[in-house]
């Protein structure tokens, strides 16, 4: 209980600081960045339970999924094409440019596929291990994707594209900021407090925990977030009304994400990228190059702004994405169903075929 209470009173400061001093995506990326500090200055870091991060992707699952009304539905019919692109793109991707691993690195096949597979360091890493292959090597290529995808792609396309328009100086915004926090923790905006409480959400709540759990149980990938997501939008278009969970707890479980991804990281800290520096940077380059024009080309097909199409097909894990997308108001749903896709891609379709190679 000890150490589930350091790493998150550690996770806390990172969003603070980050959220003080103006920094992107300060309640994901900061936790992230101070689980990663503090693991260097030889503070002990254990993972999240299993248990509170299935609670985490449920709620953020039960909050993406509530969104979804008739309307926005119609936005959903504009995936095929996106889709199907996301499939061939990550079926190039994985065999290309897992070849080259295997052909001028001497790695083993089922090892190289899983390391350009683009699906997800906690995803990649289980069934490495569950297979056999090396979890070090699969490690690396993984994890570099993710942690440029958090602290270089997204941070320099919001700088890039004005995401944030605030126009005021930066001292004043950190006082402003300061000030926020100094009266949010000591209770001092109550306006919220002083509405009539209403628990009805509760219910909500129970729903997408009950989609949550059916869908690990039938081990559907990111089963606690997709199985929120499609129950809690199910009964609301079937006409029955689900009352909204309160705003407050969002930013509790943005910050629960990325202490988890901090995690993932230092639990992860033995990997050597030495050896692979060349094909770490040359895939990095390749990936990230030819999702960037995947991305224009979705935005040409489905109108979507860049953004949400940015993190459609960014090449990292589903959660820490839907995160991002979420926090920065894109289309999380989009979002959710491509990276989605091709995760199940890399499941239904990849793996299948790389167990028919080797």
């Amino acid at each position: 209980m000890t150490d589930l209470i350091t790493l998150i009173l550690i996770g806390t400061l990172g969003y603070i600081i980050f959220y003080i001093i103006k920094l992107p995506s300060a309640a994901m990326i900061g936790p992230m960045i101070s689980i990663v500090a503090a693991f260097f200055m030889g503070v002990r870091i254990v993972s999240f339970d299993s248990r509170l991060l299935f609670i985490l992707q449920s709620l953020l699952g039960v909050y993406i999924g509530i969104s979804v009304n008739r309307e926005n539905l119609k936005q959903i019919k504009k995936l095929s094409k996106p889709a199907i692109l996301m499939v061939i793109w990550t079926f190039f991707i994985s065999f290309g440019l897992g070849f080259v691993l295997i052909k001028f690195k001497g790695v083993e096949p089922v090892t190289a596929f899983l390391s350009t597979s683009p699906a997800g360091v906690s995803e990649m890493s289980m069934l490495a291990v569950s297979v056999g292959a090396d979890i070090t090597i699969v490690s690396i290529f993984q994890l570099s994707r993710l942690i440029i995808t958090m602290l270089v792609v997204v941070p320099i396309f919001l700088k890039i594209h004005g995401v944030d328009t605030e126009k005021e100086g930066y001292i004043s915004g950190v006082k402003r900021r300061t000030k926020y926090l100094k009266n949010s923790f000591l209770r001092k905006n109550t306006s919220e407090d002083e509405k009539p409480k209403n628990h009805k959400y509760i219910y909500t709540l129970i729903i997408g925990l009950i989609g949550s759990f059916v869908a690990d149980t039938l081990g559907v990938p990111g089963g606690p977030l997709i199985g929120a997501i499609f129950l809690i939008a199910a009964v609301s278009l079937s006409g029955i009304y689900l009352h909204p969970v309160p705003q407050k707890y969002k930013k509790i479980i943005i910050i629960g994400v990325g202490i988890s991804v901090g995690t993932s990281i230092v639990k992860n800290q033995n990997v050597s990228v030495g050896d692979y520096m060349f094909y770490l940077t040359l895939f990095v380059v390749i990936m990230f190059s030819t999702a960037f024009l995947l991305s224009r080309v979705i935005k040409k097909i489905t109108g979507w702004d860049e953004l949400t199409c940015l993190l459609a097909t960014a090449p990292a894990g589903i959660t820490p994405i839907t995160v991002l997308a979420y926090s920065h108001d894109c289309k999380a749903l989009e979002v959710v169903m491509i990276q989605l896709t091709r995760f199940l891609t890399v499941k239904a379709v990849i793996w299948p075929i790389i167990m028919i190679i080797v």
